[in-house]
């Protein structure tokens, strides 16, 4: 058994401007350093971490960079962790997306199925066979451990097909700003225990702009 702490990165400057950021590699924000902080001190305070992953891109890597250092560990990095790759979405705001790809991003929007994605961009289906199968590489070296995993909004819900009802995740709830999500993995089976968990956060709490 190993027990994940799946963690989404902190509060971005793309998250700021509302532009959707993809796997363009894009800071933290004033806010997100601060969120980094408070799930740092959180994880160390309530959990025995044994490793710490991330996707590559530095939002990622920053949000658990914390945790590592305290650790005296190494933040292992996995492109397979990264967001989706929203092709020629990236980059542009809601409003441009509406004005450019309307009829792209309604399909998305209402997409269910996961086999629909941004323009050019992958589709969540895409994003949830390379970050699951990430998930069970890191199991296999980490059998009994407690791992962290930092990651993005669309590649947690994209994982949410493997340990929720998929036919429920248009009303699935993106996960918050450097939230914590609990998932143990058996080498069968994900089993949640959290999901979304960000109280430790206080007045730094922030929301998915609006529209995506």
């Amino acid at each position: 058994m190993v027990k994940f702490l799946i963690v989404r990165h902190g509060f971005s400057l793309s998250n700021k401007d509302g532009t959707f950021t993809g796997q363009l590699d894009i800071g933290l924000s004033k806010v997100g350093k601060l969120q980094a902080k408070a799930v740092s001190n959180y994880l160390l305070e309530n959990y025995k971490i044994d490793a710490v992953y991330s996707s590559d891109l530095s939002r990622a890597v920053d949000t658990v960079k914390g945790v590592a250092d305290a650790l005296g560990l190494s933040v292992v990095t996995d492109a397979r962790l990264r967001e989706y790759y929203c092709g020629k979405w990236e980059g542009l705001t809601v409003a441009q997306v509406e004005e450019l790809y309307l009829d792209d991003l309604n399909k998305w929007r209402t997409d269910n199925g996961g086999d629909v994605g941004p323009t050019d961009g992958e589709t969540r289906d895409q994003i949830r066979d390379r970050s699951v199968a990430a998930l069970k590489e890191i199991a296999e070296k980490n059998q009994g451990k407690t791992v962290v995993v930092a990651t993005h909004g669309g590649t947690i819900k994209a994982m949410q097909e493997v340990w929720k009802d998929p036919l429920n995740l248009l009303n699935e709830s993106w996960a918050t700003n450097a939230s914590t999500s609990v998932v143990e993995f058996d080498g069968t089976d994900f089993i949640v225990s959290l999901n979304g968990y960000d109280e430790y956060l206080g007045r730094d709490k922030t929301e998915m702009p609006k529209g995506i």
